[in-house]
Order: structure tokens, then sequence, then C-alpha cells
């Protein structure tokens, strides 16, 4: 569901959710709203150049790394909707199961500059979702696939169709890691996490994490001479520290209360004893 109606100047403004997104010039922000509007600003010229309305219940917007397209998640309706950046429809894909039996709410959607992709995480179904926006993506394949060099079997277009994960459960949030070949995923079961390889396209390894993190809150830095990964606790006091080497928790360190979100600078982000 998008339109392109305006919204009421005598209407309370809807909450922000997601936080700001930027191009990469830095010259033009775009806000989504809880209640579905997509808001483009001009913040050299201080105004709003575009809007329009994604969705009823929007989880979040994302930004191509190069700033010609936009993806919107979801709650309802359960889309995932893509756009380009003067907030033109492209195109909307209802989110369904492979067999297009269960419809899901799309948790996130992130976008992962050095794949040229969005990454969606979906609330109810048990699969990731990544969506080239490269116009030379190559086809995905769907259903069987006799010769895949010859093309004998059933393909869609790369460009703007989603390629699936499959997981074991679904996804809540997840975070990059800085490679951007691997994502750490959220369970609904506290106190496990999943690794998911976008490449192979599967869960590669589990993750310790007590109560439920928010992992798209994470940050990643070196540390004795590998790479590390901290994440905040919605639920408890405490802040988990993990080794993207092998997976393993390297330590857990007490907060006086529930963490949000953590941020990094160029020098330490963490000193760990």
């Amino acid at each position: 569901m998008v339109t392109s109606w305006s919204r009421s100047t005598d209407s309370p403004a809807a909450t922000p959710c997601g936080g700001p997104k930027f191009t990469p010039d830095g010259r033009y922000v775009f806000f989504a709203s809880r209640d579905g509007w997509v808001t483009k600003f001009d913040i050299w010229n201080l105004k709003v150049v575009a809007e329009i309305r994604a969705g009823i219940n929007t989880r979040n917007v994302a930004v191509s790394g190069d700033g010609k397209y936009l993806a919107v998640a979801n709650y309802l309706p359960n889309a995932l909707v893509l756009m380009d950046a003067d907030l033109n429809l492209l195109k909307v894909l209802s989110v369904k199961d492979k067999d297009g039996k269960v419809s899901s709410r799309v948790s996130a959607v992130y976008d992962a500059e050095p794949r040229k992709s969005f990454v969606a995480a979906l609330k109810d179904v048990a699969e990731v979702w990544e969506i080239s926006y490269n116009p030379n993506a190559e086809d995905i394949p769907i259903g069987m696939v006799h010769d895949f060099q010859y093309k004998e079997g059933a393909f869609i277009r790369g460009f703007l169709n989603p390629r699936r994960s499959y997981l074991s459960e679904p996804l809540d949030d997840f975070f990059f890691t800085q490679g951007y070949n691997e994502l750490m995923g959220t369970s609904r079961e506290a106190g496990k996490g999943q690794v998911v390889n976008l490449d192979v396209r599967k869960r590669i390894a589990d993750l310790n994490l007590p109560g439920m993190p928010h992992l798209g809150s994470g940050i990643t830095w070196k540390w004795q001479g590998k790479t590390v990964m901290a994440t905040p606790n919605l639920k408890d006091g405490l802040i988990t520290v993990i080794d993207l080497s092998d997976w393993k928790t390297i330590k857990s360190l007490a907060t006086p209360g529930p963490g949000f979100f953590m941020r990094s600078h160029g020098s330490h982000a963490l000193r760990l004893g």
C-alpha cells in the first residue's frame, strides 16, 4: 500500500522510527514514521521535498549505499516496499514463505553496501531476505534447476527480487559482521542467537546470548589481533562480548540496568581484562 497523499497539516506528526537515513553526499535525509509515512528532507535548503505513505505500521527505512534506492519494512501490510530516491514506487514485495502460504511482518531492513543489497529479517517466517539493488545482479533460481550455466530451469531477475536464506526459526533483528558476509541474529528463544552466512545462505553457528539482545545496536572492533563484537541486553543489565572468529563469548560485563544501543569511536570501544 503506497500512496502519494499529502499529510494533513493540522494532524499531529507521527513519531519517527528506525532513525534517520542519509544519502552519501549528506544532502538528503529520510525519516519513517510508525504510521507509514516516509519523508525526504533537503538539509541544504531546510525543507521537505517529498513525502509518501508506504504502509500502515512501519518498522524502519533503509537507503542504498549509492543513494538511489530505499527499502521500507512494514508490519502492516506484510510487505517490503522499494522506492527510488525521489520516493517513486518501484516495487511492493508481498512477504510470504517460499510456498506462498504463510504471510510475515518485516522486523527490520538494513543496507549491505558492499553487497549492493538490502537485507530483511522476517518476524513470522524462518527466512532472511536479501534484495539486490544492482541492476546487473545474477538471476535467482526458483523451483527445480537442471543446469545453472545454461539456465535450464525457472529463474527470476536478480534486481529487486528476494534471495532467501532458510533458517530453523525467525529472526527479530540482526547485525552484520564487518565484511557483510555474515549476520548475527536474535531468535525468540532467550539465550540463543544464530549466525547466518549470506553467501551459502544458511545458519552456520549459534550464539550464547542471555536474555533478549538488540543486535542492531551492536558494535565491532579489533582486540588482541581479532575482531570482536559487543551487544547490550534489553532485559538484563549485561553486555556480551563475542569473538567473531569462532562465535564464542569472551566476556560478560554487568551494567546498572538494561541497555539498548552501543556506539564506539576511533580509539577504544571497551577495555577488556
